[in-house]
């Protein structure tokens, strides 16, 4: 009738246990015979070389056969039977007088009927159905008799075997579930969530969102609710923020109670980069479910309250639990040790030379540069190819055993690098990653020049080492301008430009005329662009507004009608009121031509503008009637 296969010697208890539920739960729905059954189980547990450890923690052999009684009676009643629905066929239970069912002769209230209890409040919650399924094919998935199955323990079933990596197995048992959507309830919520996890680690995103579209159509108001959730954070996936908030808003209005909302919503701020309103509503939230008395919240609460005494360390969690490597870069970024300066320069005159690493950091670098697969861009701004950075991810390891790596500007540029073109974050935690990234890179240059008394020296971007060091400050002060933060985009130019790298190669000299002239300081942009003679036509034309406000009329009409004569199309293009649109080539810029001006009018005509320059320029009569009207 049984099989009386021996478990494997040596394991441990936990795998003890388990193997031998397995084998009981399919020695049990091979036979009808229950009698059968408990007399093989009784012989398999007791003996003692199948597991010692708990032959040993019997003791007396009686101890045993009432234990094994007990236990094979309860394995029975529970075991889920393939032949019934799915549903136990369970044996009466023992009358308190009657001879006691271990065969001790005694009367079972005097017996096993004194460890009955405890064994079964402890195996209350035992579920069997798993070891039952895992008998069964993939392909007997579909004729289950899931009506008569409990949803909750289906789900349960899944989630086992996605833990052990089975996701292809788990996600044919739940999509035979919900072939039938009409019939399912709020019970499936748990088992559709799991799916749509299934779906993800498979790469199966077509699935997903069919799935998805077909629990829609539920008429449960928790299932929708579900389906609208995730079809929220898909949204969200692809960049879609505004669509993703209008369906939040529809999810609100369809279901107002549910308390997902509040988990959703937190989320969502938090992948937008918005934590202090994440907080906010995390406090909002918090009040609410403190006010509801009738469900158990805990749960909830209990990450609301983590969300508002720590926001940054929740979203580095909510990030780790869809990317577990992700969630270890936000916190060996946010855990950055202090800086410490680890190179010298040699001083020459105005000049620091290079950055030269000592011992430590130069075999910190070699390691990197074997872990890293990424090649240095040879351009000042340039992001080379990093896909295959985030397809081998040893060098994080290595970045949690190496700290003094981010003392290193090679590291740090390779890493600004390449979250530049990781892709699949959302954009606002990609920001702030490299806002900590290339802050640290500032401190550490500002401290690397101070302990070598170079403050003031020049360390140029000509020489090959300087070029992380430079281009992190370079990338940092891109950041600035294109964040809105002008003042610290001067900041750091003016240090760029006037004192580290007075060739300028990353052509910021542009920008801080442009900010000069927007802020009123005319001074400034002409002492700045005196260094820079016959520099190309647009900055000299800024050069002449400049002079403009500065009260020097006499030099600006002259540079202007030189640069005219050179350059005809940047005037007669600012001055006119409505030009036609040149052709464009994007990524080419012709030499003071009409693509150029028309770039230069789009950039700047308002300044000319404000200050009365444009007007004066008109009445130069550089350029006739009929060109300023065309």
């Amino acid at each position: 009738m049984a099989s009386d296969n021996s478990g494997p010697a040596g394991v441990d208890d936990a795998e003890q246990f388990e193997f031998m539920i397995g084998l009981a739960v399919r020695n049990a729905i091979a036979t009808d015979d229950p009698d059968g059954f408990l007399d093989w189980f009784a012989r398999f547990l007791t003996r003692g070389d199948f597991f010692p450890k708990f032959s040993e923690r019997m003791g007396a052999v009686e101890a045993t056969r009432s234990m094994a009684a007990v236990l094979g009676r309860i394995i029975w009643n529970r075991t889920p039977r393939l032949d019934n629905h799915f549903r136990p066929r369970p044996l009466p239970k023992p009358e308190r007088n009657q001879p006691c069912i271990c065969g001790s002769g005694r009367k079972y209230k005097q017996c096993c009927g004194l460890i009955a209890p405890a064994l079964e409040a402890q195996f209350e919650h035992l579920s069997l159905l798993r070891y039952v399924l895992d008998t069964l094919p993939e392909k007997a998935f579909p004729n289950l008799p899931f009506d008569y199955m409990c949803k909750e323990e289906l789900a349960f079933v899944a989630q086992d075997w996605i833990e052990e990596g089975r996701h292809k197995r788990a996600a044919r048992l739940l999509e035979s579930l919900f072939d039938e959507i009409e019939a399912l309830d709020e019970r499936a919520e748990r088992a559709f969530d799991l799916l749509n996890d299934c779906y993800l680690e498979l790469g199966n995103p077509r699935r997903k969102e069919r799935l998805i579209d077909k629990v829609l159509t539920s008429s449960n108001r928790a299932l929708r609710s579900a389906a609208l959730h995730r079809r929220i954070v898909g949204l969200f996936d692809r960049g879609d923020q505004a669509g993703a908030w209008h369906l939040f808003q529809e999810a609100q209005r369809f279901d107002p109670d549910n308390p997902a909302l509040a988990q959703l919503e937190i989320t969502l701020l938090m992948f937008s980069g918005d934590l202090e309103q994440a907080r906010a509503r995390a406090r909002f939230w918090l009040a609410r479910m403190e006010r509801d008395r009738g469900r158990d919240h805990s749960g909830l609460t209990n990450w609301l309250r983590g969300v508002v005494g720590d926001v940054e360390r929740s979203t580095q969690e909510a990030f780790a639990a869809g990317a577990p490597w992700l969630g270890t870069l936000f916190r060996l970024v946010a855990e950055l040790p202090p800086p410490e300066c680890h190179y010298r320069v040699e001083l020459d005159g105005d000049s620091a030379g290079l950055l030269v690493e000592d011992a430590s950091l130069r075999k910190i670098g070699q390691q990197w540069g074997r872990f890293f697969p990424a090649a240095k861009p040879m351009s000042a701004l340039a992001e080379p190819d990093v896909a295959e950075v985030w397809e081998d991810l040893s060098w994080l390891t290595w970045l949690e055993r190496n700290p003094l790596a981010w003392q290193d500007f090679n590291v740090l540029d390779d890493l600004v690098m390449a979250l530049g073109g990781l892709e699949f974050m959302h954009e606002e935690m990609r920001i702030r990653l490299r806002e900590r990234l290339l802050n640290r890179s500032v401190e550490l240059l500002r401290l690397v020049l101070a302990k070598n008394r170079a403050e003031g020296s020049k360390l140029e971007w000509g020489f090959q080492q300087n070029r992380p060091a430079m281009r992190l400050l370079a990338t940092c002060i891109h950041e600035h301008l294109a964040d809105g933060r002008s003042e610290a985009a001067v900041a750091l130019m003016e240090w760029m430009v006037g004192t580290l790298n007075p060739h300028d190669n990353h052509g910021f000299r542009e920008n801080l005329v442009r900010a000069y002239l927007d802020t009123g300081r005319p001074e400034k942009a002409v002492a700045l662009s005196d260094r820079y003679p016959n520099d190309f036509p647009a900055l000299q034309l800024n050069r002449i507004l400049a002079l403009y406000q500065s009260g020097r009329i006499g030099d600006a009409e002259a540079e202007l009608k030189s640069l005219h004569a050179s350059y005809p199309e940047l005037l007669r293009m600012l001055v006119a009121e409505k030009p036609r649109k040149p052709k464009l080539h994007e990524g080419y810029v012709s030499l003071g031509g009409k693509d150029a001006a028309w770039y230069y009018r789009q950039n700047c005509r308002s300044l000319w503008e404000q200050s009365g320059a444009l007007g004066w320029a008109a009445d130069l009569g550089l350029v006739s009637p009929s060109k300023v009207r065309s």
